[in-house]
């Protein structure tokens, strides 16, 4: 998936990790620590709207498969 976010679970206040990202080609990635997260959240509204639809996206695949 292109672009795709996760893992920010724990900087919400998720406190067990619940998956595992495997890539299966090269890839970059963006690591934010609390701090940073808490940045881009306050100084970029349309990372959280981001982050928002990862999650939700994600939660409806999850729902289609139970």
């Amino acid at each position: 998936m292109t672009n795709e976010i996760f893992g920010v679970g724990v900087l919400v206040g998720v406190k067990n990790r619940t998956y595992t990202a495997i890539a299966k080609t090269h890839c970059k990635l963006a690591f934010l620590d609390e701090q940073g997260f808490l940045f881009a959240v306050q100084e970029t509204p349309v990372f959280s709207l981001k982050v928002m639809k990862s999650y939700s996206e994600r939660l409806s695949r999850v729902e289609h498969m139970l």
